[in-house]
């Protein structure tokens, strides 16, 4: 339940804040800092308010008229206390062109016009700021009465930098406590022990300045890329792991911009980067300069050294292609000697599910798994050096642990790492520890995977059969470098009589990803059996269609519920089974909709609701694909139904309104009376669900007449 946030809720939110900053992060201050702290703790509490809310608005520039607060009662004594402190200050003449961008387009043009300035009424509104920057003095804008009456928030960088101190990103601010208060971010919670991100000063400082520069390449459009490709020799060395890893964040990120404009200059940045993407870049670049020698002899290096998956991976490529006259790619090698399944082309946007069914048909069992699956295992199995170690958790606020992301994390945990690995041993008792981890902790937010209702269920199912030792092996790999294994995580995981496999699925047209190649390859070398599988489009005679029909109280599936549900079930051309039941609603059925259904109240009364019927549907449905004439409404509403259960609905669709458009083009009205008229289809009794899906099928059957021939259309 959500909680009533307190009086003045942002002020206690403030001391929070700040009292973190000073206890724990202390070390981190430079003098302006403390200089703000003890400004803020002089003020009367009036004046303490209106900074905080000043504090929390997100322009710098702020309009006096627009300060309205109840719990302020002098207004102009508390500006005048925080104008005193330093804490804001009037414009000056180089604030002012800023200041215009505050102001609506309709302000400026009246006051052009007031000054009887020329300017064209298309011009975007930064086009009549400039006109007015190039026609308008300081001394005049500050005399008229329109811009009077607006402050700085000079305290601005100071606070800033300890918000990053305490949330370790630019984007927060203070509003995360209240969504906290009010049950709407969840936290790790208080008992969270708390400590200060970084070690010094240089270290904090560097981060700051290196996390600001990647936010502002968020709006490359206002950037002048050749400006910050000059200024990176004057920029600080960064200091520590999260500053030496957001610095060549930076660079390869401007690099790549710059390389737009200036492949020289861009390659002289991608030098100065660390990471194995800039290496891989910097090598492509030199190659078309025509630095044969030198390209090949850094390659070499790179294969020797071993290091980076991704960087070796490349490596062994382009020197084979560039250089060995091979032609293509390993990744094109290793998809087009992929296993190859044939789909039925109703999966088209779903082609996981279609392989899932592919294999079920033959009694095997698939799961769509992908890197949820992957990240849960490695999270619970190393829960507590994750998420309950002083070294990896710095406030209740923070979800990913910064090892994870700086790399640090096996080196941090070492031996802790190893004997939870130890526990891999034995299966039942590795078993019981992740069922009581997960137990323990379950909703808990973490940056690394979702949870949900069946995730310990399936991931039990999938270990019951899986080999530990590989198990072990690929778990350590994972520790000594999440940020390369974190994704690329194969699609599927299939459970046959030989054992289990992981398969990355791949349609027609997709290609398969480096880091998919890596992933692929770690798991391997661990003992796993891991690889592609590809697939390919047919139209299927033997695939199975269950044509849906469903009848209702009202059209809109957020308020409305289901009164009967019809299902038809068609194999191979033949209706080989049928489905029908009404169900309880738990609400009134308007009059209109039982004069159009013949379905009342009474007629419902002792039917099943939803709920009780969840199961048999979804046995009925399985390993099948969903028709209905415009699918999209009875799909949305069993969709609806499944999650108000808190149950996840996913079928592939098909859609008899638009196959018949596309197959038997032409007709006035595509509404499924007047088809059934056209094409002479029984439709005894309309608007119920059974009927209406009985007639759907046989619409669903010339489809898939036109289907099987080949018949090409466009989609």
């Amino acid at each position: 339940m959500k909680q009533e946030l307190p009086e003045k809720y942002y002020l206690d939110h403030f001391y929070e804040f700040i009292d973190y900053i000073s206890s724990v992060s202390g070390h981190l201050l430079e003098q302006s800092h403390q200089t703000f702290l003890n400004a803020f703790r002089e003020l009367d509490e009036a004046s303490q308010c209106l900074l905080v809310r000043l504090l929390n608005r997100n322009v710098s520039v702020i309009d006096q008229k627009t300060l309205r607060y109840a719990e302020i009662y002098d207004l102009e004594s508390s500006l005048s206390h925080l104008n005193a402190k330093g804490l804001i200050r009037s414009l000056s003449e180089q604030d002012w062109p800023g200041c215009l961008t505050y102001f609506t387009k309709d302000q400026l043009c009246a006051y052009l016009d007031q000054h009887q300035i020329v300017y064209k009424s298309s011009f975007k509104k930064q086009a009549i700021i400039e006109v007015l920057v190039q026609s308008i003095t300081f001394e005049q804008m500050n005399s008229n009465e329109a811009f009077k009456g607006y402050w700085i928030k000079a305290c601005e960088s100071d606070f800033h930098y300890l918000l990053y101190l305490f949330f370790g990103n630019v984007d927060s601010r203070l509003n995360q406590f209240s969504l906290r208060d009010l049950g709407v971010r969840k936290t790790q919670g208080q008992q969270v022990s708390v400590q200060a991100r970084f070690n010094s000063k240089e270290e904090a400082a560097t981060s700051f300045i290196y996390a600001q520069k990647l936010h502002a390449l968020k709006k490359p459009q206002l950037l002048d890329w050749e400006a910050l490709a000059n200024e990176v020799a004057a920029l600080p060395e960064p200091v520590g792991e999260t500053a030496t890893v957001q610095y060549s964040r930076y660079l390869l990120k401007l690099a790549r911009q710059v390389e737009r404009l200036d492949e020289q200059r861009a390659l002289s940045l991608y030098q100065l980067c660390s990471l194995p993407e800039a290496e891989e870049r910097c090598l492509r670049l030199l190659y078309s300069f025509g630095e044969r020698e030198q390209v090949q002899q850094r390659l070499m290096t790179i294969i020797e050294r071993a290091g980076s998956e991704h960087l070796l991976l490349f490596a062994e490529d382009f020197l084979a292609r560039k250089f060995n006259q091979k032609r293509t790619s390993k990744l094109t090698d290793v998809l087009r000697s992929a296993k190859q399944v044939n789909i039925d082309e109703m999966f088209r946007h779903n082609v996981e599910q279609g392989v899932c069914n592919y294999y079920r048909s033959m009694g095997i069992e698939a799961i769509h798994t992908e890197n949820d699956y992957w990240r849960a295992l490695f999270g619970l199995t190393f829960w507590s050096e994750l998420f309950e170690s002083e070294l990896s958790i710095c406030n209740e606020f923070d979800w990913t642990p910064a090892c994870l992301k700086d790399g640090r994390f096996y080196s941090l945990h070492e031996i802790a790492i190893q004997q939870k690995l130890s526990l891999l041993a034995d299966k039942s008792r590795y078993l019981h520890f992740l069922t009581q981890c997960a137990t323990e902790h379950f909703g808990k937010p973490n940056g690394l995977f979702r949870w949900k209702p069946t995730l310990l269920k399936e991931m039990l199912h999938i270990l019951k059969p899986i080999d530990l030792d590989a198990l072990r092996c690929f778990l350590e790999v994972m520790a000594q470098n999440y940020q390369a294994l974190s994704d690329g995580f194969p699609d599927l995981t299939v459970i046959d009589e030989q054992g289990i496999r992981f398969e990355e699925v791949k349609a027609p047209g997709d290609s398969l990803r480096q880091n998919q190649l890596v992933t692929l390859n770690k798991l391997k070398e661990a003992g796993f059996d891991a690889g592609v599988c590809r697939v390919n489009w047919i139209t299927d005679p033997d695939q199975a269609y269950c044509v849906v029909d469903i009848e209702t109280t009202g059209g809109t599936k957020e308020t409305h519920r289901i009164t009967e549900i019809g299902i038809v079930k068609v194999i191979a051309g033949e209706i080989v089974d049928r489905w029908q039941t009404l169900v309880n609603p738990q609400r009134h059925i308007p009059g209109f909709i039982t004069n159009l259904t013949g379905i009342s109240d009474d007629m419902v009364k002792d039917s099943p609701t939803f709920a009780e019927i969840a199961g048999d549907l979804t046995a009925f449905l399985a390993g099948s694909i969903f028709v209905a004439h415009n699918v999209n409404f009875d799909y949305g509403f069993i969709k609806a139904e499944f999650a108000r259960l808190d149950e996840h609905f996913s079928m592939p669709k098909l859609c008899t309104v638009k196959e018949m458009r596309r197959f038997y083009p032409g007709h006035d009205s595509y509404g499924l009376a007047n088809l059934c008229e056209i094409y002479d289809i029984r439709l005894i009794n309309h608007h119920r669900a059974l009927s209406d899906a009985e007639a759907t099928a046989q619409l669903l059957l010339m489809i898939n007449e036109k289907r099987l021939t080949n018949v090409q259309v466009d989609r």
